[in-house]
């Protein structure tokens, strides 16, 4: 059995981006605007549009927000450019001999 060295890229984009994301609900949580929340009339209409809700955070919660979305971009293209350099740009599977 031999290690096939084109899953680390997705290796990588796993721990980085569930890390991130646990990182980031938890900052987040402790953003939440009390009076942006009374303000709202239906609850259930803030969990249809993200998680976390953009009407209810404060400024620095949409400033989380908005990075964490920029290093997920940032993530995913990093990885996916590490990805295609590793197997070669070819949908080939990589035999080591």
């Amino acid at each position: 059995m031999s290690f096939n060295i084109a899953v680390i890229p997705i290796m990588i984009l796993f721990v980085l981006g569930v890390g991130s994301m646990f990182l980031a609900i938890n900052l987040l949580s402790k953003e939440v605007s009390r009076e942006k929340l009374h303000q709202v009339d239906d609850l259930s209409s803030l969990w249809k549009t993200s998680f976390p809700p953009t009407k209810v955070l404060t400024e620095r919660g949409l400033k989380i927000q908005k990075w964490y979305r920029v290093f997920i971009v940032l993530l995913v293209l990093s990885t996916t450019a590490l990805a295609l350099f590793v197997t070669g740009f070819s949908n080939a599977p990589i035999i080591t001999t």
